[in-house]
């Protein structure tokens, strides 16, 4: 991944459980019909090819049952992505 593009998804800018898909989206730099939702999320990281993301600020949120929930939730497809995708993405946890 010699000219791989690198981008930074930072859950600590998420202050409601609503709005992960919103920081995903600009910090990922998903297209305008991205939904806001798992499957999506899934999809458009397999549409990514020679990129490097690195996932920080997940200790640094907000502890409500609601908002881990959902976090383990997006985290998980992350991790999956990282198996199926690993030829084309990489994905770090950083903290």
């Amino acid at each position: 991944m010699n000219n791989a593009r690198e981008y930074t998804v930072d859950f600590s800018k998420v202050q409601r459980w609503q709005d992960i898909h919103k920081v995903i989206k600009q910090d990922l730099d998903f297209p305008a019909y991205y939904g806001e939702n798992l499957d999506a999320l899934w999809d458009c990281l397999g549409e990514m090819t020679d990129s490097i993301i690195d996932i920080k600020g997940v200790h640094n949120t907000p502890n409500s049952k609601e908002f881990q929930v959902e976090l383990e939730e997006v985290l998980e497809v992350f991790r999956e992505a990282q198996k199926e995708f690993a030829e084309f993405i990489t994905i770090t946890f950083v903290d």
